[in-house]
C-alpha cells in the first residue's frame, strides 16, 4: 500500500500556489475536528507489510504527536515520508533531534515566508540520517532555486486549482483505491487525492479496518486527474490506462 495521509490542512504560511487553500479547506477543518494521534495509531498498526504513509498538509508538522506518529509508523515496519516547510512553528527540532527508522524521504518545501537558516536546518536533517530532499512549486511567486548546496531540488508542478484547470478531464480506469488511498484530517479515506479533491464519496473511514474500505479492483472515473498522479503514477503504487472517446 502506499497512503497519503493529511493529518491536518493547517498552516503557517500562506502560499499563493496553494491547492489546499485554493480550494478553501485552510477554513473548513477546525483542530478540534482532527482526528486524535491514537486514532491514525490504531489505523496504521493493521497496515500491509512492506506498506508506507506520505505525511502531508497542511503542514503536517502542526498537528500534535506528529513524531510520535513516525515512530509508530517505526515501530509497526511502515515505511514513512514527510513533506514539511520546516519553520519555527513546527516540531522540526524533535524531528532532528534523533534518527526515526524507516524514513523514504523528508521532502522540505521552499517558500516565500521560510526561515533565512532554512539551508542549516535541511543539513540538520541529513545529518541526522534522512534522506532529505526540497521542493519547490513551479510557479511565478515561488522560490527559484537553481541548486540547495548538496541537497537534490525537486521541482513540483503548479496545480492550478485557483484558475479552475487543476484536471485534465480524461476518462480513465485506475487502479487508485486499490493499492493506494489518500486520507484527510476528518480520518476518511479516498481511493485517491484528486477524488478527495473533488468531493466523490469517500470509500470509508479509518474506524473501519482498511481491506473493508478498498476496492478490488480498477475501476473508472470521468473527472480527471491532475498531476500529483499522471506525472509519476507508479510512484504511488497506481496504474491508469486512459479510455478513447466513446470508450
Amino acid at each position: 500500500m502506499r497512503i497519503i495521509v493529511n493529518p491536518t490542512w493547517r498552516c503557517n504560511f500562506s502560499c499563493p500556489y496553494c491547492w489546499v487553500r485554493a480550494i478553501g479547506w485552510h477554513k473548513l477543518y477546525k483542530r478540534e475536528q482532527e482526528r486524535d494521534s491514537r486514532d491514525w495509531a490504531k489505523w496504521i498498526a493493521q497496515l500491509p507489510a512492506n506498506s508506507s504513509i506520505d505525511f502531508s498538509g497542511g503542514e503536517p508538522l502542526l498537528y500534535p504527536y506528529m513524531v510520535r506518529l513516525l515512530h509508530w509508523c517505526a515501530e509497526n515496519r511502515v515505511k514513512w515520508a514527510i513533506t514539511t516547510n520546516l519553520s519555527d512553528a513546527t516540531d522540526w527540532r524533535g524531528l532532528t533531534s534523533e534518527h526515526i527508522p524507516g524514513c523514504l524521504a523528508v521532502n522540505v518545501s521552499v517558500h516565500p515566508q521560510s526561515p533565512k537558516d532554512l539551508a542549516w536546518r535541511v543539513e540538520a536533517l541529513r545529518n541526522a540520517g534522512y534522506p532529505a530532499y526540497v521542493n519547490t512549486v513551479i510557479h511565478p511567486d515561488a522560490p527559484k532555486l537553481g541548486s540547495f548546496g548538496n541537497t537534490p531540488v525537486h521541482r513540483i508542478p503548479y496545480q492550478p486549482w485557483q484558475e479552475q484547470m487543476a484536471l485534465d478531464g480524461k476518462q480513465r480506469v485506475c487502479t487508485a483505491g486499490v493499492a493506494h488511498v489518500a486520507c484527510d484530517p476528518l480520518g476518511r479515506v479516498y481511493r485517491c487525492l484528486v477524488a478527495m479533491q473533488t468531493g466523490q464519496e469517500p470509500l470509508g473511514t479509518i474506524d473501519q479496518p482498511l481491506q473493508e474500505t478498498l476496492l478490488k479492483e480498477s475501476t473508472g472515473c470521468d473527472f480527471g486527474c491532475s498531476t500529483c498522479y499522471t506525472d509519476s503514477p507508479g510512484a504511488w503504487a497506481v496504474v491508469m490506462k486512459e479510455l478513447s472517446c466513446g470508450a
